[in-house]
């Protein structure tokens, strides 16, 4: 046999083990990380389950919020809106499965013609990351929205109509899901022979060439830092600014209208900004965690895919989308409770359904 084909042999033997038992562990520039093989393996195994389970949750109340909205119609820009946001959250759910069964599958070392782990990369992880920061620009958009019906609440139709709106939400998803496509520039598929399996096996390749390496690292800072955290200060800013204009405007309305009225817009007004930091809250609160992750590598190189504290990252990761997926899982009980339309429409569907 010749020595070039023995020694890959041996190489890929050590190499699939290693891949199998440890979960890329052959990347890790240290022989000391920081969780052992079994619990990184137990953690992952019910983290992928429940990411399973949630993103099933969150196709299922997402459907509903697209078919409610479909018979709602669109001629209010505000449920143009929500309705780009429920596509966003359906794909972030679908996205979400696959990667949940893509660990479990390495976890188990399921035998199945391709490299799960490898496969993952260019299918879930990008794709992924396209739909959260879509969604994230979505919200972010929402919220700027509703600060203009505060500040310019005479000329907000004519300049929020529903065609404007409809072309800002496709500019979104245009510009911020449509690079993540482009992962499979940086990614080359190729069938390969697995020594331990013993068959042909579909594997990813990433391609090393300057170009695709600068690609690579763009796409990293576009999606992880400018995208995400510009949105996330659009956020803050029009929730905090439309919660104290609220409050302004309820307490200018009580001086004006007397005490009678006073008392219905103080409630009507409360609920309203209730509503608002409900919605704010929800994602600010699922969404930290992640932010927290993408600041720590400018601190502790060593804290990425391939780094020292690969297990350490990779569990992170995976319970910050988990978090990411109940914020994207949620919303159609918030439409619920803020929305009376939604809800009836809702119910006379469900109750409709039943009775056929």
């Amino acid at each position: 046999m010749d020595l070039t084909t023995e020694t890959g042999k041996l190489d890929q033997l050590a190499r699939s083990s290693l891949n199998s038992s440890q979960y890329g562990i052959e990347h890790l520039g240290s022989i000391r990380p920081l969780l052992s093989t079994d619990l990184f393996n137990t953690v992952l195994y019910v983290l992928s389950w429940a990411l399973t389970s949630t993103g099933t949750l969150g196709v299922i109340s997402n459907i509903l919020v697209l078919t409610t909205y479909i018979k709602l119609g669109f001629s209010e820009s505000i449920n143009i809106s929500y309705f780009a946001l429920g596509i966003s959250d359906l794909g972030v759910s679908f996205t979400t499965i696959w990667g949940g069964i893509s660990n479990l599958l390495v976890v188990t070392e399921a035998r199945i013609p391709f490299n799960a782990l490898e496969i993952s990369s260019p299918t879930v992880f990008w794709p992924a990351e396209g739909l959260e920061k879509t969604t994230t620009c979505i919200t972010a958009y929402i919220a700027l929205e509703k600060c203009l019906c505060v500040l310019l609440p005479l000329h907000v139709k004519s300049i929020m109509n529903p065609r404007k709106t409809l072309f800002v939400v496709v500019t979104i998803s245009v510009l911020v899901f449509g690079p993540s496509n482009f992962s499979f520039i940086v990614y080359k598929f190729q069938w390969s022979f697995d020594y331990v399996k013993n068959a042909s096996i579909l594997r990813t390749l990433e391609k090393t060439s300057p170009l695709h390496k600068a690609f690579d690292s763009f796409m990293i800072l576009y999606f992880s830092t400018i995208i995400h955290y510009a949105a996330l200060c659009v956020i803050w800013v029009c929730t905090i600014f439309l919660a104290v204009s609220l409050q302004e405007t309820m307490k200018g309305r009580a001086t004006k209208f007397g005490q009678n009225k006073s008392s219905a817009l103080n409630i009507r007004n409360r609920r309203v900004i209730k509503t608002v930091f409900l919605i704010a809250s929800a994602y600010l609160v699922f969404s930290a965690p992640r932010a927290v992750c993408n600041v720590i590598p400018f601190f502790e190189r060593e804290f990425h895919v391939r780094g020292t504290y690969f297990r350490t990252y990779m569990l992170s990761i995976v319970a910050c989308v988990q978090l990411s997926l109940f914020n994207s899982s949620i919303n159609v009980l918030i439409y619920i409770y803020m929305n009376t339309k939604f809800r009836n429409t809702l119910r006379n569907m469900i109750c409709r359904s039943k009775s056929l």
